[in-house]
């Protein structure tokens, strides 16, 4: 079942990376399908990373924007740069793209994600708690 949706937001001077919109059945019925419930775009024709929770207990989320489809390297470091196990090669579109990272095999500390595109690299860091 399709619902149309329609709206207008200002943003005012806030120009932000993306924008998400998050809808629910309104006669609150239950939902089959609660993964379509987002849809976000891409708002910029950089390379930009955000993640979250931080600090993190078990799963990172990663959402990143690109400007064309490419092939990304995920990577977590630690603290003084060495590598982990954790380690993903992940096919991004063009615009808004959200990945999960499985951190329960890290001790508690300090980590970076480091994220490839092209000839840019991106790095954030994050507490694994």
């Amino acid at each position: 079942m399709n619902y149309p949706f329609s709206a207008k937001y200002k943003l005012s001077s806030y120009n932000p990376d993306y924008i998400c919109i998050t809808a629910e059945i309104p006669d609150f019925n239950p939902d089959d399908r609660p993964y379509n419930n987002e849809n976000c775009i891409g708002n910029t024709v950089d390379f930009t990373l955000m993640i979250y929770p931080n600090p993190v207990k078990d799963e990172l989320t990663v959402d990143i924007v690109v400007p064309d489809d490419e092939q990304l390297k995920m990577q977590i470091l630690t603290s003084t740069g060495a590598q982990t196990d954790i380690y993903s090669k992940v096919e991004a579109n063009n615009g808004f793209n959200r990945y999960k990272l499985n951190l329960a095999s890290l001790s508690k500390g300090i980590y970076a994600l480091k994220v490839d595109y092209k000839d840019k690299v991106n790095v954030k860091m994050f507490f694994k708690e």
